[in-house]
């Protein structure tokens, strides 16, 4: 995939799927990201970005996941390790400044989108 916005705070790789390389993440998603990154102002580890399809059944992604991606789809989702109750509250409140309209809140980390076709949402899983 070839990126018109250069990433200034993750590589090709921590976003692509890592079973088969496969990165086609919305560019909108990706920029959204690296500016949130900014933002935050501290470092974050990405847990998962894209996934083809085999690797989402492998973790037990759901079948309208927005992680999943192929060739012709984007995905538009990260899950950042956020472990401390502070780390997440600032992690959800930077994505909601800038525009990741569904969180998920888990033990160990935390699902940002920014997927269109899905309703906005935040949700304790």
């Amino acid at each position: 995939m070839t990126l018109t916005y250069k990433i200034k705070h993750f590589t090709l790789e921590e976003l692509a799927c890592p079973c088969c390389g496969l990165m086609n993440i919305h560019p909108v998603s990706i920029k959204k990201l690296d500016l949130f990154r900014d933002a935050l102002g501290t470092p974050i580890y990405i847990n998962s970005a894209c996934r083809c399809e085999k690797h989402n059944k492998e973790v037990g992604g759901v079948d309208n996941s927005s992680h999943k991606c192929t060739i012709n789809k984007h995905s538009f989702a990260f899950d950042l390790k956020a472990t401390t109750a502070s780390q997440k509250f600032s992690i959800v409140q930077t994505a909601l400044r800038f525009g990741f309209h569904r969180i998920g809140v888990y033990k160990d980390f935390i699902h940002i989108d920014d997927d269109l076709t899905k309703p906005s949402a935040i949700w304790h899983g």
